[in-house]
């Protein structure tokens, strides 16, 4: 059960972010970033290190920090991308969808 003190600031939050937003619903898009678990952060960037907050992100109760990493995939790698937070209970990453080519 969610404390009744931790929704009142969720709702306040939600209420502040919702005045400053142009839109009715409050949308954000983010091609490039990562949802690392706490485990795998302090593997990251060390076992003391703490994200530091870069901004507030449109979901309530999460932001954009610092800590960037490059992700390798096959077709290649995803330069500086974001970590979003708080951490994650599965690690996972979002990137642009590839770009269409035509064939010849």
């Amino acid at each position: 059960m969610i404390p009744p003190a931790e929704i009142a600031g969720l709702s306040a939050e939600i209420a502040k972010r919702m005045k400053r937003s142009k839109l009715a619903i409050p949308a954000g898009v983010s091609v490039k970033h990562c949802h690392l678990t706490k485990e795998h952060f302090k593997i990251l960037f060390g076992q003391n290190a703490e994200p530091k907050r870069v901004k507030d992100i449109k979901q309530p109760g999460f932001y954009a920090a610092e800590e960037c990493i490059d992700v390798k995939g096959p077709k290649g790698v995803l330069k500086k991308s974001a970590s979003s937070r708080p951490t994650a209970t599965t690690p996972r990453s979002s990137s642009p969808p590839p770009t269409p080519s035509r064939s010849a």
